[in-house]
C-alpha cells in the first residue's frame, strides 16, 4: 500500500478509535488526557506456526471461559459446540462437540481449578477483616480544645 494512502487512512482510524473508546489515560500527569492505544496501520503477518499457536491458545481460553461460566451459572452446561472459522471463509477450521466426560475438557477443568487454588493461596491475606492486626495511629496537636 502506498505511503500516501496510509497517511490518509491513519486519521480516519484514529477518529474511529476515539469514537469507540480504544483509549487510555496516564493519571498523575498534568493533563491526563486520553491517548490512543498504539496501533499499526499494517496488519501483522504471522507464520503458519505462529497462527496455530495463537488459535490454540484462544481456543483454550474460550474453553476455560465456558468452564467458568458453567460453574457460576447452573443454567449453562454441556455439551459445548466449538466452531472456529476464518473471516470471509465458508469452511470451519475446527468443528467439534464436547460431551460430558471428554478427557481433555475434564483435565482442563482440573488443571484450571488447581491453578486458581494455588493462585488464591499465594495472594497475601488482606490487611483488614476479622483476623487482621489493627494498628491505631494517634496524632498530637491539630485537634480542637473543645
Amino acid at each position: 500500500m502506498p505511503p500516501d494512502i496510509l497517511d490518509y487512512r491513519r486519521p480516519e482510524a484514529e477518529l474511529l478509535f476515539r469514537r469507540i473508546g480504544i483509549t487510555f489515560a496516564v493519571y498523575g500527569e498534568a493533563d491526563a488526557q486520553e491517548r490512543l492505544i498504539p496501533f499499526d496501520m499494517l496488519p501483522r503477518i504471522l507464520s503458519a506456526g505462529e497462527w496455530d499457536a495463537l488459535r490454540r491458545g484462544a481456543l483454550k481460553m474460550g474453553l476455560i471461559s465456558m468452564d467458568s461460566t458453567m460453574r457460576s451459572n447452573l443454567g449453562v452446561g454441556m455439551p459445548i459446540d466449538i466452531l472456529v472459522a476464518r473471516r470471509d471463509v465458508c469452511d470451519a477450521e475446527v468443528s467439534y462437540r464436547i460431551e460430558p466426560g471428554v478427557p481433555y475438557f475434564h483435565d482442563l477443568r482440573e488443571c484450571w481449578s488447581a491453578a486458581l487454588r494455588a493462585a488464591h493461596m499465594a495472594i497475601p491475606r488482606p490487611p483488614y477483616g476479622p483476623d487482621a492486626e489493627i494498628t491505631i495511629y494517634a496524632s498530637a496537636g491539630g485537634g480542637s480544645d473543645d
